[in-house]
């Protein structure tokens, strides 16, 4: 299966693809915003890697993705950008709006998760919850 080959998570497809919703979904559920792919890329170096501005924004800003990670290549996130690497600095509240490059972390845990292929139609699907006891299809419960 091309999702393990590569160790990509769901929240690394939903940031490749500039899923705005998808990622918070599931950082609001406790997912790890810095977890690493098998080639060490985060979310974020994804997000970054295919110009999808407003995920980079959210987690940098509302999740406290952490910019600094290099992945195997050496490269932060910020070395696949194209634009304006401001975008890579969380504003500073206290210095009037100048940029900081100091981050909180918060930690979750990650509640059970159901991803699932169907063999007929082809279709991956990501469920929060108990997987289902009589399922027909192949299916990955993911839990920390």
């Amino acid at each position: 299966m091309l999702l393990l080959m590569q160790g990509f998570t769901a929240l690394h497809w939903a940031a490749k693809q500039g899923r705005q919703e998808a990622v918070d979904m599931m950082l609001c559920s406790g997912a790890d915003v810095n977890v690493r792919s098998h080639g060490g890329y985060t979310a974020l170096h994804l997000a970054s890697i295919h110009g999808h501005q407003h995920v980079v924004h959210i987690l940098i800003n509302t999740y406290n993705a952490k910019s600094n990670i290099r992945d195997y290549h050496g490269k932060m996130a910020a070395h696949y950008w194209s634009g304006c690497t401001d975008i890579f600095s969380r504003p500073d509240p206290q210095s009037g709006g100048r940029f900081s490059r100091i981050r909180r972390t918060q930690r979750y845990a990650l509640p059970s998760l159901l991803l699932s292929r169907s063999r007929s139609q082809g279709q991956l699907n990501l469920e929060f919850g108990t997987p289902p006891q009589s399922a027909s299809h192949a299916a990955l419960d993911l839990q920390v």
